[in-house]
């Protein structure tokens, strides 16, 4: 299984999203991630928030995460630039790794 986790901040610049803005970037992220795995039937993208910082500015943030047998980083990786340009981040990142259980 490969395991796929997206992190991405509230913030632009040093001002947070207004929370209509927020929900619709993590429900995109969220669609992006859905859409680049094979599991589309079978698993949602589980979602967790949290608080970090970035550029040492403190920071609501969150993390959309899925476990998929195949996964098409070329798909999420464009579909995360676009977001990205669309919410006005600095970056977004991603994980994509095989997962193991033990």
């Amino acid at each position: 299984m490969m395991y796929v986790q997206v992190n991405i901040g509230r913030n632009i610049g040093s001002a947070p999203m207004d929370d209509g803005m927020w929900d619709r970037f993590i429900t995109a992220v969220s669609d992006a991630v859905w859409r680049a795995t094979d599991d589309r039937a079978t698993e949602n993208p589980e979602v967790h928030k949290g608080v970090g910082t970035w550029n040492g500015v403190r920071e609501e943030s969150a993390h959309v995460s899925i476990l998929a047998d195949i996964v098409y980083a070329h798909a999420i990786k464009r579909d995360l630039k676009e977001l990205r340009d669309r919410y006005m981040q600095d970056h977004i990142a991603l994980i994509i790794t095989q997962s193991e259980l033990v």
